[in-house]
């Protein structure tokens, strides 16, 4: 969740709309990785495994937000549709809609599950924050401390589930309520192990008072910040920001995200910046200018997947010192917009979610959303 920070991705204003400018405007860059050993700029390999999977074509517009993948390998993907808050599962071969209660509306920006009876999705209504359960035979909505707009979430367990939003605060479900728990920085992205210990990521001010990448991890009890140290930013409204999370261990953790100058409503300079902490500490890289990282996942056997922005997207794939690069599939005619990167950890199957428009206005009212996929091997 350079790419759009998970917050209204498509809304299409403040650093959402500078993200789609710098994507559309900015060529695809790869970071110099000294622990994959991956390529130099723009040398990765063709990969062409990627494929549209599924494209919902209802009537208006709509957009699938989030997909999540529980340890089982229940999929369910969760957004919007001109008749409110959508939510798809996948059953024999296809996501298809759960209903919904008809007088829910808004939209979906969030969905996480621990298993197919623990599913948990996040959204606006009438600019109020709720979280809706699914136990596996029906929904249950809860109301969430103001203000609050989920960009990402956790769930381990029915009595205890995380989500953040993209304005950096946190909140904590015990089974009866939501409580802020915020993160010694400003979250946007959390993941999490079957112990229920997590790290966070996100941004905390530098010496100067810009955004700088922050972490934070979670022990069970209380949070710890282990930020790396502080990138060298250029003069202007320059910021570096952590946009994603991907935890193989407590001790071994992968981050991206963008360092970028702003300058008004027209695209600056972007970087993509990959950290990894390891050995307990952080070594953190970025590269030349070009689109930010937006989305990381691991790939279960040492490497991991990255998605680089969000705007017609490529996806990079790093292992052993080989790197792969594909650019997101999309149908005729159309563009595509991509939000959420998750893999199966039974399967080793990767999902995209987001939506596809019409070639030349990503605010056009018929945008269709679209799942893509990548099968193991």
């Amino acid at each position: 969740m350079g790419g759009f920070i998970r917050k209204g991705k498509h809304d299409m204003t403040g650093y959402g709309k500078w993200a789609l400018r710098a994507a559309m405007a900015g060529a695809a860059t790869l970071a110099v990785v000294a622990a994959l050993a991956p390529p130099s700029t723009g040398s990765a390999k063709a990969a062409t495994t990627w494929t549209i999977f599924q494209r919902n074509t209802w009537a208006g517009d709509d957009s699938i937000e989030d997909v999540t993948v529980a340890p089982s390998g229940s999929t369910w993907g969760a957004g919007y549709g001109s008749g409110g808050p959508v939510v798809q599962h996948w059953v024999n071969g296809s996501f298809r809609t759960v209903p919904l209660p008809s007088t829910w509306r808004g939209r979906f920006q969030a969905i996480d599950a621990s298993r197919s009876d623990n599913v948990w999705a996040f959204g606006q209504d009438t600019e109020a924050p709720y979280a809706a359960q699914w136990n596996g035979t029906r929904w249950t909505r809860h109301a969430m401390p103001e203000p609050f707009s989920a960009s990402d979430a956790e769930a381990f367990s029915p009595t205890n589930v995380w989500a953040v939003s993209g304005n950096g605060q946190a909140q904590r479900w015990n089974g009866s309520s939501w409580r802020f728990a915020n993160a010694p920085i400003k979250t946007t992205a959390i993941d999490g192990g079957a112990d229920a210990q997590m790290w966070a990521v996100g941004h905390h001010p530098g010496a100067d008072g810009r955004p700088q990448p922050a972490a934070a991890r979670w022990d069970g009890s209380k949070w710890t910040e282990v930020s790396p140290p502080e990138l060298e930013l250029p003069g202007g409204e320059s910021e570096a920001i952590f946009t994603d999370v991907t935890m193989v261990s407590t001790t071994n953790v992968w981050a991206v995200g963008t360092l970028s100058t702003v300058s008004g409503d027209e695209p600056g300079v972007a970087k993509p910046i990959l950290a990894h902490y390891v050995g307990g500490k952080w070594h953190v890289w970025t590269s030349g200018a070009g689109v930010g990282y937006s989305r990381v996942v691991q790939d279960g056997q040492g490497g991991i997947h990255i998605l680089q922005g969000s705007w017609n997207p490529s996806v990079l794939h790093g292992r052993n010192g080989v790197w792969t690069r594909t650019t997101l599939p999309r149908t005729s005619g159309y563009e595509a917009a991509a939000f959420t990167l998750e893999r199966n950890p039974v399967t080793d199957t990767l999902w995209i979610s987001g939506f596809q428009a019409p070639e030349g206005d990503p605010d056009d009212p018929t945008v269709n959303g679209t799942y893509w996929r990548r099968l193991a091997g």
